[in-house]
Parts: C-alpha cells; structure tokens; sequence
C-alpha cells in the first residue's frame, strides 16, 4: 500500500512539472498572434487538458491509497506508515 502511494505521488510529481511547462508556454503571447503556431497552440490546448485530467484521476487515487493505509496502521496491520 505504502509503495502505490509513493508511486501516485511520483506520477503527480512528474504531471505537475509537465503541465507547469505546458502552461509556461501557454503564457507566452506570441503564440497567440503568430498564425504558424495555431496548431501548435492547439495541441498545447489539448495537453493541458489531458494532463489536468490525469492528475484529478490520479489525486483521486492517492486519496484512496492514503485512506486505506491510514486504516491499516489504524487497524495495526502496518506499524507506521510514513517511515522510510
């Protein structure tokens, strides 16, 4: 259980810095009046989206794996979660 948290927190880590670059790029106005970056700018659009999702779906999940560790170290099935 411990391990799926580490891994979700892992994966948000990697989305967050994705969809940080994403949005850097986003913030540029060039590529709002530059008629050559229309695709691009859609593309960037389109990520952006898909990369929010995922990481929802993923904060979902590690809500969940941190409940039922939570509920096994309650339960003293695991002695303590968050050690290293």
């Amino acid at each position: 259980m411990l391990d799926k948290v580490r891994n979700i927190e892992k994966q948000l880590e990697s989305l967050r810095s994705e969809l940080k670059n994403v949005e850097s790029t986003l913030a540029d106005e060039t590529i709002y009046s530059d008629p050559q970056r229309k695709n691009e700018l859609a593309d960037l659009v389109k990520n952006q989206g898909e990369l929010k999702s995922a990481i929802d779906a993923l904060e979902w999940d590690w809500m969940e794996a941190s409940e039922a560790l939570e509920v096994a170290h309650c339960s003293g099935r695991i002695r303590n979660p968050l050690q290293h």
